[in-house]
């Protein structure tokens, strides 16, 4: 901690004329104690097995640490002298058991469709464990973006002439729609249909083939006949579903943006080496990385809420109308009076509560209701 005072003039001037003496001119000085402390950051990224952190599994993906200069005009210190937050943390399992194990690591997700709670493309077992394991990682990237927004990054503020950053501040720009990922990457989970049939399914993979030998050699037609993320056949013949050679170039414009996202990043703002920087280059990739993280498992909720929407548009026009209970309640009524003569058909339940030698107070009964 260190201590500074500085004289601050008034804009007004006071102003005595005096027959005597004549006109003078006085200004009030203020006299202004400041104090300046030194706030440190430190943060790790870091995977582990098991459900306890700092053990022997326990793997450090990356991390970052920095200081700045903050004011306050009392000798109170005006945060905590020592905070060590609670771990966000989040569970991998799903994800990782996605993977067929090495060398030959695939991306082996599949809808088992005989099973006996498979209903819909979004109503089973598997689908249903990606969405639980989505919005879980969602949650964790909201909530590790609102730690470094909101948390620690309105305290890099400007301090005065006297501090060290001279009153001018760190001069970035924070705002996550402007200077962020947020809205600005592209999102390559998408629910995309394409009707072709088989000449013109081996047409586009001659051109892919082609293109991708012409731009990039050998390793750019191995990328086109793999993908970027190697993913198990389902089978063969035409399918309206988008194949790997789509996929991969999805998956290519996506990491082309990021790169270049994350090299403006770095330019923007200071190194992630330098002690001296409270927000880094590392906490800004880290934050636009979050960011896109939850928008890709955001889309896809949407994208597996679309196609279930979509067969349901299509299950109701292949009845007709959107079947309701009130039609069914139509039917029943309609069915009794066919089956029972009318003296045996069934009424509609109506009880009359009463007193003996009264008229009924009320009466009970169960009614359709029509919404």
């Amino acid at each position: 901690m260190r201590e500074a005072s500085r004289d601050v003039e008034s804009a007004s001037k006071v102003v005595h004329d005096s027959k005597l003496f004549g006109k003078s001119e006085t200004k009030v000085v203020t006299r202004i104690d400041e104090f300046f402390w030194r706030f440190e950051l430190a943060w790790e990224l870091t995977v582990f097995a098991g459900a306890v952190a700092y053990g022997a599994d326990e793997v450090r993906l990356h991390g970052c640490s920095g200081s700045c200069e903050i004011m306050s005009s009392t000798r109170q210190p005006p945060r905590p002298e020592t905070v060590t937050k609670t771990p966000l943390d989040t569970s991998l399992t799903w994800p990782l058991q996605q993977l067929s194990a090495p060398p030959a690591t695939l991306l082996a997700f599949k809808v088992d469709r005989e099973a006996e709670g498979c209903a819909t493309p979004r109503r089973n077992v598997q689908v249903e464990a990606a969405l639980v394991a989505g919005a879980s990682l969602s949650r964790w990237c909201e909530r590790v973006d609102h730690y470094f927004r909101v948390e620690v990054f309105p305290i890099f503020k400007p301090t005065s002439v006297s501090g060290a950053d001279g009153g001018r501040g760190h001069g970035l720009n924070l705002d996550p729609t402007a200077s962020f990922t947020k809205g600005k990457l592209f999102v390559p989970v998408l629910p995309l249909f394409k009707a072709r049939g088989v000449e013109a399914d081996a047409k586009q993979a001659a051109i892919e083939g082609d293109a991708a030998v012409e731009g990039d050699g050998e390793q750019g037609a191995a990328e086109t006949r793999q993908g970027l993320v190697a993913v198990a056949e389902a089978g063969d013949g035409a399918s309206p579903v988008l194949r790997l050679g789509d996929i991969s170039l999805l998956l290519r414009l996506q990491a082309q943006q990021m790169a270049a996202k994350w090299c403006e990043l770095r330019q923007a703002f200071p190194p992630g080496d330098e002690p001296s920087a409270l927000i880094s280059a590392a906490e800004a990739v880290l934050c636009g990385a979050v960011q896109h993280l939850g928008e890709v498992c955001g889309q896809y909720a949407q994208g597996v809420g679309h196609l279930e929407e979509m067969l349901r548009r299509q299950l109701v026009a292949a009845f007709g109308k959107e079947v309701t209970p009130a039609d069914f309640d139509k039917y029943m009524v309609y069915h009794d009076q066919r089956r029972y003569r009318p003296e045996f058909a069934p009424e509609p339940f109506c009880f009359a509560v009463r007193r003996p030698d009264h008229y009924p107070v009320c009466h009970r009964g169960l009614e359709p209701r029509t919404s």
